[in-house]
């Protein structure tokens, strides 16, 4: 192996190895906030509702953002350095690029507005919404982790292929 090619699959595993680690923390945060808490918002009380709202968006903002950012980045590389890979691998993860951008069109044009009208008023047609439309959300982030544990199940299995000693 060439030192251009070695350095190559360290830096597409350094990439794929972030995407695994922020989209799997955006997995169980996704699963948690559809089922535990947003299901919750229904037991707020009006009077406590405009406290609590904003304090969740402040909150969850800091966890969530960066997360999004380094999944976003992390994606855009990884398409680029398999760029000379098999094609199951490329397809893999240009699909799973394209979820990041479902995950952000959905954010930004469906989650975000619906909790804007939420910092207005506590309005339980508005949660059931949010809780509806994250479902999208849901589907793409699981879609995208599956997708790059197989892009990192491929890409061990070549790599196991090419140390396994000849056979006699």
């Amino acid at each position: 192996m060439s030192k251009e090619s070695a350095s190559k699959e360290s830096a597409v595993a350094i990439v794929l190895l972030i995407s695994l680690v922020s989209t799997g923390c955006l997995i169980g945060l996704i699963w948690t906030v559809q089922l535990v808490h947003y299901p919750l918002l229904t037991q707020i009380t009006p009077e406590n509702w405009n406290a609590y709202h904003q304090q969740h968006m402040k909150t969850i903002t800091v966890i969530v953002a960066p997360l999004m950012f380094i999944e976003a980045m992390a994606a855009a590389v990884l398409v680029f350095l398999v760029r000379d890979a098999s094609t199951p691998v490329k397809l893999a993860v240009w699909t799973a690029a394209v979820l990041v951008l479902v995950n952000w069109i959905s954010t930004a044009g469906v989650q975000v507005p619906l909790h804007n009208e939420l910092g207005k008023r506590h309005d339980p047609a508005v949660i059931q919404r949010l809780v509806s439309g994250n479902w999208i959300r849901t589907a793409a982030w699981t879609a995208r982790g599956a997708l790059l544990c197989f892009v990192a199940w491929k890409l061990l299995t070549l790599r196991a292929t090419a140390l396994a000693p000849p056979k006699p």
